[in-house]
């Protein structure tokens, strides 16, 4: 009371005279509230021990019992988050189950190192399984050229055949043989690999070798009748 009395009051009382009349009704409840506190007790209401006090009981707030002022009372309120629950789906999508889990070994997108002559190719198992009765397609026979070491498949052949070999398998269509490579080295590398014989025979066409065949055929044939 004595801080009331000697420096809020005071300060008030200056700060009304200033802002006449905006500020009055402050000065007014502050009034009404120090003669409140002073006719309650001193203080001696908030000062006495918690067992004098019947259970239940709730201490009167200074500013509710002011008449003709606003009473406010200020409720504090726990916000609660929405609690984050994992839900567990039962199973659907990749690896959900252990059923449905995926396995790289079984459906091939695991990948696999080609070395030839010191160049490497790189695609995925599944690339390759696509040709079957090729030699990188089986995994049989391609299992011969395997280095356990360095985990790769090893080939001594000329580098630059391979190239299109490799697309080949990657994008299917027909070989398209690199125009710096002559057409008999090309042709020995599409037989190593053992390419299908529809691709070859196709190849061999493109390069006019059926046609070579079929005039020694007509000539072979008409000097024999």
């Amino acid at each position: 009371m004595s801080f009331i009395d000697y420096v809020v009051h005071p300060l008030w009382e200056t700060w009304v005279d200033l802002v006449y009349p905006d500020c009055q009704h402050i000065l007014d409840t502050l009034d009404d509230n120090r003669r409140w506190y002073q006719t309650s007790g001193g203080g001696q209401l908030a000062s006495s021990p918690a067992s004098d006090r019947s259970p239940g009981t709730v201490p009167a707030s200074p500013t509710s019992s002011v008449s003709g002022t606003r009473s406010t009372t200020y409720t504090p309120q726990t916000s609660r988050k929405p609690s984050r629950r994992t839900t567990s789906t039962g199973g659907g999508g990749s690896g959900g189950s252990r059923d449905g889990k995926h396995d790289c070994r079984t459906s091939g997108c695991r990948r696999i190192r080609i070395n030839v002559s010191g160049q490497r190719f790189e695609t995925r198992v599944r690339v390759l399984d696509r040709h079957p009765l090729t030699l990188l397609g089986d995994v049989v026979r391609r299992r011969q050229f395997y280095d356990a070491e360095r985990r790769e498949l090893f080939f001594d052949r000329h580098r630059p055949s391979f190239e299109a070999i490799f697309a080949y398998y990657q994008n299917g269509g027909r070989l398209r043989r690199p125009y710096h490579v002559p057409d008999d080295v090309f042709l020995s590398e599409l037989e190593f690999y053992e390419l299908e014989d529809d691709a070859i025979e196709e190849y061999k066409r493109s390069e006019g070798h059926v046609f070579e065949v079929l005039i020694v055929i007509l000539c072979v044939s008409y000097f024999t009748t």
